[in-house]
Parts: structure tokens; sequence; C-alpha cells
């Protein structure tokens, strides 16, 4: 059985052996949707994983596993308030002091330079990360 098999046979209360695995440690067992809030058929069964944990799983439908990936996805970037998902964020460039574009070389370890057009300055985004900026506008209208 695959882990997903798994964790659906624990959502339905069936009996299974399960593996000494982490992936069972952060589950979310239960047969009603993530997303809609409604009773899920075994043969509408999705798993869903958490946008800021991956490793926490949520059945859903199989209709609604976009939707709610996407839905979460906003919100958590919302919260993050981070360059990354910001509408203002140009990726990748750079303005030296002489006010000319520039790259840069090295940038911090998981962090993407580019240039905020709101604020006129070099800016770092780091995804997956809260950074409550105040200024922040998400790049997709909702």
């Amino acid at each position: 059985m695959t882990d997903k098999e798994i964790f659906k046979s624990l959502c339905y209360g069936r009996e299974v052996k399960v593996p000494e695995s982490a992936v069972f440690k952060y589950c979310r067992p239960g047969v009603v949707c993530r997303h809609c809030q409604k009773p899920i058929k075994e043969e509408d069964f999705a798993v869903h994983s958490g946008y800021w944990f991956p490793h926490t799983w949520y059945p859903c439908h199989k209709g609604c596993l976009s939707e709610l990936a996407g839905t979460e996805a906003y919100d958590c970037q919302v919260i993050d308030a981070d360059c990354n998902d910001c509408k203002h964020f140009e990726r990748g460039k750079q303005v030296n002091a002489s006010g000319t574009l520039s790259r840069t070389l090295f940038p911090a370890i998981g962090t993407k330079p580019g240039y905020c057009s709101k604020r006129s300055c070099n800016v770092e985004a780091t995804p997956n990360h809260c950074s409550n900026f105040p200024c922040f506008e998400h790049r997709k209208k909702r």
C-alpha cells in the first residue's frame, strides 16, 4: 500500500499496519472535505497537502483539490506578506547606486533578489516565509 492508500484507509476507519513513518504523525484523518466541509465518498477521495506544512495531509474531494490548493496558497501568502508574492516585486532585477540595472551574483541562501517598484529599492524575497511587510499587495487578484 502507498502512504496515500494507508491514509485513506485510516480516514475510513479500517485497521491497517501503519509503518514507522513521519508522514502519519502529521495526518488529519477524517471523511469530511477540508474545502467544502461535505462528506467524501470513497471513490471521490483525494489527499491535500498543507501549504506551510506539506507533511500535514487532509482529506478532500477530487473535484475540490485544485481549488483548495489555490485558495490555501493565496491565503497563506497574504498572511506571509513577503515580496515573493507581491505584485510590486520584479524578480531578478536590481538597481545599483548609480541607478543602473545590475544582477545580484550571490543572494542569501533561500532568497530571491529583486526590485520593489512600489518602494523603489532592491529587496530579497523569501518564499514560504512570513515577512509581514505592510506594503505587501498580492500579485493575483482574488
